[in-house]
């Protein structure tokens, strides 16, 4: 592994590997900062370039990763936003060469490669940061503070219901059904498995699943939808139920959470467009009280403001010369309950996500950069 030379930190210099949609605008985002100079100067896709992109980066668009990595020195980083099934691939080649790397969500194609991700991290002690946005929605840091407050007692449950809607689903069916995208349960489940327990504070202990795969083509007044529906439930360790329910059909593009506890309810809407809401709301319930809503901030970026928020806590975390991962365990946390899903559909049984995690941390040394 080579050394990264430390630049000044008010002027950085990155990488993308995977310049699709999300690389772009990824990279747009961090270029708009406020807070430093980052600048992307060489990307990798097996794709050519469009002219755009070949008149702002000539020969530092590569075909070759491999190529990038070796081609381009002094990176500050590498964003890696390629497909999930080559995400450990990509991200633990430029962390080899000495790179701080932004990755983002799905962590991993399968749990076996997730595991290896998080043990090549911890033995190394690899700057890795994962792409978890969801957790900075403005609605999500209301949710995590009315629960730390203790305002809803002792919580019981939680439900999450994501609907990505028809128009999505449209868009992106083809993206998710070929060969080597993950499944829909995968790519958009990880954001919510991970943010529900780092807003609980609770690793999961189990799961059991059922999913389906349904398709409608356009006809009898209903447009063209298609997706994975699943319905995935199971226990957090501190006893608190968990229920999340996905589907790919319905008007809007939302996420709503139903917190319960002993004192109270939260409900949250993450983010709708739904006509007449605002597009974030969150609802506090307690017991005996009239329902009160919780201001939020105005949105800033995209996302909410989640993608704003994300990438100032990795630039500040890049500039703090981290040794070693942004909260590691969520790299195993995050990835879990999506693929003990898929095995709890595919054999009908529970899935011990609390032995799998022990299994997936024996043997390595614990974490020394945990999250503040």
């Amino acid at each position: 592994m080579t050394t990264r030379t430390t630049r000044p930190t008010a002027n950085l210099r990155f990488a993308v590997i995977g310049f699709g949609r999300r690389g772009r605008y990824h990279m747009e985002s961090l270029e708009a900062m406020e807070e430093a100079t980052v600048r992307c100067v060489a990307v990798a896709d097996p794709r050519d370039p469009t002219p755009e992109e070949e008149e702002r980066f000539g020969n530092c668009f590569y075909h070759d990763y491999h190529q990038l990595l070796r081609n381009t020195p002094d990176l500050d980083f590498v964003l890696v936003s390629s497909y999930a099934v080559d995400h450990v691939e990509h991200a633990l080649a430029a962390l080899q060469h000495g790179i701080p790397v932004f990755l983002e969500k799905a962590v991993a194609f399968s749990w076996e490669q997730t595991v290896d991700l998080y043990q090549e991290v911890i033995r190394h002690q690899y700057p890795l940061f994962v792409g978890f946005n969801l957790r900075r929605f403005p609605a999500t840091l209301a949710m995590k503070r009315i629960i730390g407050e203790g305002s809803l007692g002792r919580i019981q449950s939680v439900l999450g219901h994501i609907n990505t809607g028809n128009r999505w689903s449209q868009g992106v069916w083809e993206h998710f059904r070929t060969p080597p995208s993950s499944p829909v349960v995968e790519g958009k489940l990880t954001h919510d498995t991970d943010t529900i327990q780092h807003c609980l504070g609770a690793e999961v202990v189990d799961c059991t699943a059922t999913i389906t795969r349904n398709i409608w083509t356009e006809g009898d007044d209903r447009p063209m939808t298609a997706g994975d529906s699943c319905s995935i439930s199971g226990l957090l360790a501190n006893g608190i139920l968990y229920t999340f329910h996905l589907t790919t059909s319905g008007p809007d593009y939302e996420r709503r959470y139903i917190v319960n506890g002993t004192a109270g309810q939260v409900e949250v809407v993450m983010h709708t467009v739904r006509p007449g809401h605002p597009p974030a709301s969150v609802t506090l319930w307690r017991n005996g009280e009239e329902p009160q809503s919780i201001e939020l901030p105005p949105a800033v970026g995209g996302h909410g403001g989640a993608d704003f928020r994300i990438h100032r806590d990795f630039v500040a975390w890049l500039q703090s010369n981290p040794t070693g991962a942004y909260d590691p365990r969520s790299i195993l946390t995050g990835m879990i309950i999506p693929f003990a899903a898929q095995e709890s559909m595919a054999t009908g049984q529970r899935i011990d996500c609390a032995a799998r995690l022990r299994q997936a941390t024996a043997g390595v040394n614990q974490e020394t950069s945990r999250e503040k």
